[in-house]
């Protein structure tokens, strides 16, 4: 028992070493840009001890040498195991560079079937074993030629060649293995000492893709479209200073006239006197509530990436309404959270205090008011205090910011794990501020929802 308890701390010191040893090597081999060999030398520094440091050199090597899949799946590797050895710097380093190689990465799906799924199968692609998980799932891999092999005790080899470019989705379907008559005698396992490390071609970790093709569309599934739909609330605040009010048609204005002192004009009558007639008025700011929706509906062009049109509409309270739309997208910047922007135009009206009001010249008439173009309309005058101002054409913009609160995406604040089914997705908090212009001001609103 003293030997067996002492032989395991020793195997492991001994391959500590080893992989130290292996690691440097592999420094040296990459700064005389021998990928090749660097990456074979990081390979076995790995299986003998699976260190952060290790698989983020791994990654870069992998990147090196052009194959982008690897490389990518390693990044993930060195920030999980930098995050459990508490290295920070590192965790932040490799999820960098995996962000980075995202929109290049090619996947690929490998269909097995009930059928072809017998004792021992084993589904390699340029070499690395396509984990259990991975069936009929996407699957990183590298871009350029790649062989796909399928074998299992018993049964004869089947292998495929396809050619897959960067940001591709392929698939291939692994076809039922024929029985070999002739199997070739399997050689016995050679013993391995207790604590020793098992033999392996080239570590490749079990992960599950993030996103399934077959499970319905994900929060970030990529080539898919996408709707969002939501209900929204906030704040709207107007300073449009001029416009139309049809309140002041009838209202009756004064301007001089030579030779006959004060003239009588109407607003709204411009056929009696040419060139009178025409009265606006200008409105004091308006703050009030918003009431209403948003949809998105567009196309996933990466996981991460969604591009498409946005669309805002709700009553303004206490009386009014805002529509806006256009082009928009959304991405995933960090963990759960998601920004965007929209170019938008869009109409509103609102009710407002006025805060003047005037009515038009004719030319022949402006020399006697000092060259002024319009009367000025008493507000005592009035018989009312407000009016609707309608906008004009609006045209801005829209920032979003959201938080994934729930949804099949390992980056939202609950995962639920995967979704399915057609309305299936994620629940999203968002602020939409946005800002739109016409020529007589502007229009801010600040809704807030759940989509």
């Amino acid at each position: 028992m003293v030997t067996l308890s002492s032989a395991a701390p020793a195997w492991a010191q001994d391959d500590g070493a080893k992989a130290a040893a292996l690691a440097r090597e592999a420094e040296d081999l990459m700064r005389d840009k021998k990928y090749d060999l660097a990456c074979a030398k990081l390979d076995e520094s790995f299986v003998l001890d699976p260190r952060g440091t290790t698989a983020l050199d791994l990654a870069i090597c992998r990147e090196k040498q052009g194959k982008i899949g690897r490389a990518y799946r390693y990044y993930g590797i060195a920030a999980d195991l930098a995050e459990k050895e508490g290295r920070n710097d590192r965790v932040m380093t490799a999820k960098a560079a995996r962000q980075k190689l995202f929109f290049r990465i090619p996947k690929l799906k490998v269909k097995v079937g009930p059928d072809v799924q017998v004792a021992g199968l084993t589904i390699k692609v340029d070499g690395e074993v396509v984990p259990d998980a991975a069936y009929n799932n996407e699957w990183e891999v590298d871009a350029g030629t790649l062989t796909v092999t399928a074998s299992a005790p018993g049964r004869k080899s089947w292998e495929k060649t396809i050619k897959v470019t960067e940001r591709a989705r392929v698939s291939v379907t692994i076809v039922p293995l024929a029985i070999d008559d002739n199997p070739q005698p399997v050689p016995a396992p050679t013993p391995t000492p207790v604590g020793a490390p098992a033999p392996n071609e080239e570590p490749v970790p079990e992960q599950v893709p993030e996103e399934p093709e077959d499970d319905g569309p994900n929060e970030h599934s990529s080539n898919r479209i996408v709707v969002e739909v939501g209900a929204i609330g906030g704040l709207m605040f107007h300073d449009i200073e001029r416009g139309t009010l049809n309140e002041l048609v009838g209202t009756t204005y004064f301007y001089e006239v030579s030779g006959e002192g004060l003239r009588q004009a109407t607003c709204g009558d411009t056929e009696t006197i040419p060139g009178a007639g025409d009265c606006e008025a200008t409105f004091n700011s308006k703050l009030g509530g918003l009431v209403g929706g948003q949809v998105f509906v567009g196309w996933a062009l990466a996981d991460i990436f969604h591009l498409g049109v946005r669309g805002f509409g709700g009553a303004h309270f206490p009386t009014g309404f805002w529509f806006a739309g256009g082009p928009s997208f959304s991405v995933r910047a960090v963990g759960p959270l998601w920004l965007g922007a929209s170019f938008v135009l869009g109409l509103s009206e609102h009710r407002a205090t006025v805060a003047s009001a005037s009515g038009t010249i004719p030319p022949e008439d402006q020399p006697k008011n000092d060259n002024a173009t319009t009367a000025n309309i008493p507000l005592q005058d009035l018989d009312f205090q407000e009016g609707k101002v309608l906008s004009g054409l609006l045209m801005g913009g829209s920032v979003e910011i959201g938080i994934s609160l729930v949804g099949p995406s390992p980056y939202a604040i609950a995962p639920v794990g995967k979704a399915g089914g057609f309305f299936s997705g994620a629940m999203m908090l968002s602020l939409f501020p946005t800002v739109q212009f016409t020529g007589d001001g502007y229009s801010l609103a600040i809704p807030a929802g759940i989509s």
